[in-house]
């Protein structure tokens, strides 16, 4: 899953309206819902904060170790129609 997607479901498994969990970090409104309409991926700090606002931690695990139930960002994202090659 991508980071847009993890953060969707992030929010939906914490019962929070896109909106609330947006103010519980501290952020306006509508960043949540902007952010992953726009498919965007938030700064490791902003991404703690989202994740504590609904309830979860964002934790660096070893491969073998990710628990059962864990949203898991795929590490190579879907490249967009157009994009330049990394």
């Amino acid at each position: 899953m991508n980071s847009s997607d993890a953060l969707r479901a992030m929010v939906d498994r914490s019962g929070l309206s896109m909106r609330a969990a947006s103010v519980a970090s501290g952020r306006s409104p509508e960043f949540i819902s902007g952010t992953v309409s726009r498919g965007s991926s938030p700064t490791l700090a902003t991404a703690a904060e989202l994740a504590a606002a609904c309830g979860y931690a964002l934790a660096f695990v070893p491969t073998g170790d990710v628990p059962h139930g864990a949203l898991v960002i795929d590490p190579t994202p879907a490249r967009r129609p157009g994009a330049p090659d990394a």
